[in-house]
């Protein structure tokens, strides 16, 4: 068996070191995140608590107090020493920077199998020809338009159907305050809002239909997940705000599906597809207002139903207290719609395969790791956000927004630039 050496500089070797550190304090502080609700306080989640009890009656506490906020301390304090330094670095052309393993395989392979004609690949496409365009482009573009509207539509739907969400767990008696609540709103507006940022390089790295499909799919994880949490009032804060943060997949698909419209049409009526694209797909917003709280008041999905304990409403009128509600409608009703567009999203849709638009979307499996690196690279920084705005132990002084939503959209960028490696990064460059 042939021997492998690696080689690594001192430089890599820190930054590989100070990567996976920075990544532990990041989930120790997510999950701090999660666990600080009235109902899970945070010294109940020091383990050594009882055990110091016991050989120093009273102590526990303070010991468990003192601990967080030591470890909340060192969080920020590595969080602002670690980007100096990183970002210095950077722009001063100290590190280079190392493959990192973690990585899906697509990101290290430059040469991908080439594209083939038919399999939803578009490898001839002129639509500045009026011939072209009159002939065969017209029709493949607006099959791909009608197809990515509805799919917008319920992005949007589902990336903002929390604030009705909160406002009925509050009138079903949900264990959670207002601000717990609300919570849920932020996180969702943040993470939707970062995921933005790489879902505009999803059409040139992994194709147009690789990304609606793809995209589509992924939000069923968000509605089946509320669909089964809401069931339960016992259901942890926690559960509810990861949801939240995988709605964010919602508010990403604009930017995506935005830049793939813009190629399937010629630029004099470009206006026209895309003001459809984004003006019937933000009419999501309002179709959820309408149908999430109508479907609350029907068992058409099965499972047990809740009692209003306050007066609710729907557009067309009043619910009183002690009505029958089943609030885990809100997540089930959008399957209805999911489904169908995720086999129309693949079967109807096209990968437009030329150095303009696509240059080498890979075989799905490919095109689908690419996108999910760099959701994740969104999901982290948004995450480590919202636990700098929203999270920290009793007392503590959280970092003003406007620092930190700075510090998420340049740590997006950077991360997604310097943590892909060959043909990806040239592509990422070049947009």
């Amino acid at each position: 068996m042939k021997k492998i050496k690696l080689k690594i500089s001192t430089v890599e070797l820190g930054l590989s070191v100070a990567v996976s550190w920075s990544t532990t304090i990041f989930v120790f502080g997510l999950l701090a995140m999660l666990f600080s609700s009235e109902k899970t306080s945070w010294t109940n989640i020091i383990l050594l608590k009882d055990f110091i009890n016991l050989i120093y009656p009273g102590w526990g506490e303070s010991f468990a107090e003192t601990l967080l906020m030591t470890v909340w301390a060192f969080t920020h304090g590595f969080f602002a020493g670690f980007s100096i330094a990183f970002f210095y670095n950077i722009f001063s052309g100290k590190i280079k920077f190392p493959t990192l393993t973690f990585l899906p395989a697509a990101y290290k392979k430059p040469d991908l199998e080439k594209p083939k004609e038919g399999a939803g690949n578009l490898l001839k496409w002129n639509v500045e020809n009026k011939i072209f365009w009159e002939s065969t482009g017209k029709k493949v573009a607006t099959r791909n338009l009608w197809i990515s509207i509805p799919s917008l539509l319920c992005g949007f739907a589902i990336w903002l159907m929390w604030g009705i969400i909160a406002v009925q767990m509050l009138n079903l008696g949900f264990s959670f305050s207002n601000a717990e609540l609300f919570t849920l709103t932020s996180i969702a507006g943040l993470s939707g809002a970062t995921l933005r940022i790489p879902s505009t390089f999803f059409i040139r790295i992994a194709g147009g239909r690789n990304t609606i499909f793809f995209t589509t799919a992924l939000l069923m994880i968000p509605a089946i997940g509320a669909g089964i949490a809401l069931q339960n009032k016992e259901t942890p804060l926690w559960v509810f705000q990861v949801l939240a943060l995988l709605s964010g997949f919602g508010g990403g698909n604009f930017a995506s599906s935005m830049s793939n419209i813009s190629f399937f049409f010629p630029k004099r009526v470009q206006g026209t597809s895309l003001g459809l694209n984004a003006g019937l797909g933000n009419f999501g917003v309002t179709t959820m207002q309408i149908l999430v709280p109508l479907m609350m008041t029907m068992g058409v999905f099965g499972g047990a139903s809740m009692i209003l304990e306050n007066t609710s409403g729907t557009l067309i009128g009043k619910i009183p207290a002690g009505t029958e509600t089943y609030i885990h409608n809100a997540g089930y009703i959008w399957l209805i719609l999911l489904i169908p567009l995720a086999f129309a999203g693949w079967f109807g849709m096209n990968n437009i395969v030329n150095e303009t638009v696509t240059p080498n979307p890979g075989n799905p499996i490919q095109a689908f790791l690419k996108i999910s690196g760099l959701l994740s690279i969104g999901l982290a920084t948004s995450s480590l956000g919202l636990y700098l705005l929203i999270a920290g132990p009793p007392g503590s002084i959280l970092l003003s927004k406007s620092v930190v939503l700075p510090a998420v959209i340049a740590s997006t960028v950077l991360l997604m630039l310097y943590l892909t490696r060959g043909e990806l990064q040239k592509n990422l460059k070049r947009q």
